[in-house]
């Protein structure tokens, strides 16, 4: 892994540690109290679970558990057990990135987990002033699954694993010999089962 990748998981843990909490805030819907509309009765009833933020809150911590396990079974030194929750596991990571580091499947956990922390910051910071990440050109199975999944399509790794076996997603080689896939056939394909024409690569995803 280089070095500006190595740093911008670094950052990408620290985000998504910074973000967790308020994630979880974000998961039931708020109402408002009998204040807010004249002779409304309070509703005291159990809110109603967001299933956007659900589905993004299970699949962010089954992402950091999957890299901690791995971190922990492969590095020397690493004291587990892994904590639970998306800020906890992050901070545990962010004390392992020299092990990520040298593992042969650092490169696809950075990618993967900067990919997923800034889906997590366009959620709980909407109103940041920092950019929209542009779409990569070429990603792995689980980054673009994340894409496809932020434009709206739930679409797994395994399908678009499936997509490039069977050539309707061209693939090329990473830099660590692993498969990369052309997010804009993905985000095609995805487009298409939703009624969609297109989500072409730099466009706006919605």
């Amino acid at each position: 892994m280089d070095d500006y990748l190595l740093h911008e998981l670094g950052r990408s843990l620290y985000s998504l540690e910074r973000n967790g909490a308020g994630l979880e805030e974000l998961l039931t819907f708020h109402r408002g109290s009998s204040t807010d509309i004249p002779g409304r009765a309070v509703c005291c009833s159990k809110p109603p679970v967001n299933l956007t933020v659900l589905d993004l809150l299970v699949q962010t911590e089954g992402l950091l558990s999957f890299w901690a396990s791995e971190v922990l079974a492969c590095g020397d030194g690493v004291v587990g057990p892994v904590p639970d929750g998306i800020a906890a596991t992050a901070a545990w990571l962010q004390r392992y990135l020299d092990v990520a580091d040298g593992m042969p499947w650092g490169e696809m956990m950075a990618e993967e987990v900067i990919a997923q922390a800034r889906m997590v910051a366009s959620v709980v910071e909407p109103d940041s002033e920092s950019e929209e990440p542009a779409p990569p050109e070429w990603a792995t199975c689980q980054v673009a699954a994340s894409w496809a999944k932020q434009a709206g399509v739930q679409v797994s790794r395994t399908t678009v694993y499936r997509w490039a076996q069977a050539g309707k997603a061209a693939t090329t080689k990473g830099d660590d010999g692993g498969m990369l896939v052309r997010l804009d056939d993905v985000l095609a394909r995805a487009g298409a089962m939703r009624g969609a024409v297109s989500f072409g690569v730099g466009q706006v995803l919605v």
